[in-house]
C-alpha cells in the first residue's frame, strides 16, 4: 500500500521527493510512505473489495507487507499445498518479496535488493516436508 503515493508516477514521486527517498519509499524494510487520507481520489475505504477486512492499512512499509501476507501463507497456502494442490500466488511486488524471504529464509538485506519481474511467472517445487526445490535439486529428482 503506497499511501499517499498511490495513482501517482515514479518519475513524478522522483521529482517531487527525490529519488533517494522514492527508493527507500518502495524498497526499504520500514519505511513507509506519506499516509493516504479519506479524501484521496483511491481511498480504499470506498471500495467494495474490502468492505470484509477488519483493517485496511493508508500506507505500509515492506515489514508491513511481510507481517500481513505471512500469516496468509501459514493459513491458506500451506494447506493447499499440503493437499497436492498447486498454488497460484498473484500480488505486487512486496507481498511477493515478503513471501518469497519466507520460503528461501532469506536476509533482510537480500530481500530488500530482490527484484521481482512484472508479469513472468517465479515457478516453485516443493518436496514432501514443503521445503523449496532448488532448480538443481528438481533436476535431480526423477
Amino acid at each position: 500500500m503506497y499511501g499517499a503515493l498511490e495513482g501517482h508516477s515514479k518519475p513524478g514521486l522522483a521529482k517531487a521527493f527525490g529519488a533517494d527517498i522514492v527508493q527507500r519509499w518502495r524498497l526499504g524494510l520500514l519505511d513507509r510512505p506519506p499516509a493516504m487520507t479519506e479524501d484521496h481520489v483511491y481511498w480504499h475505504g470506498r471500495d467494495s473489495k474490502y468492505a470484509t477486512l477488519k483493517y485496511v492499512p493508508n500506507s505500509e512499509s515492506l515489514q508491513d507487507t511481510i507481517d500481513r501476507t505471512i500469516p496468509i501463507w501459514n493459513s491458506h497456502i500451506l494447506h493447499d499445498l499440503r493437499a497436492g494442490r498447486n498454488v497460484l500466488i498473484v500480488g505486487h511486488r512486496n507481498s511477493i518479496r515478503g513471501i518469497l524471504k519466507h520460503i528461501d529464509n532469506l536476509p533482510m538485506a537480500d530481500v530488500q535488493k530482490l527484484s521481482i519481474p512484472n508479469g513472468i511467472p517465479l515457478v516453485y517445487k516443493f518436496d514432501r516436508d514443503l521445503q523449496p526445490i532448488t532448480h538443481r535439486e528438481a533436476l535431480e529428482v526423477t
